[in-house]
């Protein structure tokens, strides 16, 4: 299992937990003080931006081009959202490796088809 963090502590401090030698992982990992950063689920993300820019956009009066640009930016949030709840129930029940062989053949499949579509429509 892979961990992807930046180190916010000690001699590897703002350094990617992965580009650390593997016996300071090790070690690390060993330590009863460390806990792993919370990986988000891609649903938990989304929320967490709405919830961020909902924050942001309290007491806007629907003028200003910031309060609007927050709004559209919500929006995004939301699509994202919806994006990341379909996928989750799709791939419910699947191991790791399981979904990512499901994912690359959906990819496969696109790109195909735009391939296709490209040919004929240039």
């Amino acid at each position: 299992m892979t961990h992807s963090f930046i180190l916010k502590f000690g001699k590897y401090k703002g350094q990617n937990f992965n580009s650390t030698p593997v016996s300071y992982q090790s070690w690390l990992l060993k330590q009863d003080w460390f806990k792993l950063p919370a990986e988000l689920t891609e649903v938990q993300k989304a929320a967490k931006t709405i919830s961020q820019l909902s924050g942001q956009l309290k007491g806007w009066d629907g003028n200003s081009s910031r309060g609007a640009a927050i709004y559209d930016s919500i929006f995004d949030a939301e699509v994202a959202l919806d994006q990341a709840v379909e996928n989750e129930r799709k791939y419910f029940g699947m191991n790791e490796e399981t979904k990512r062989a499901e994912m690359d053949w959906e990819y496969a499949e696109i790109t195909a088809c735009n391939m296709v579509d490209s040919y004929y429509n240039d």
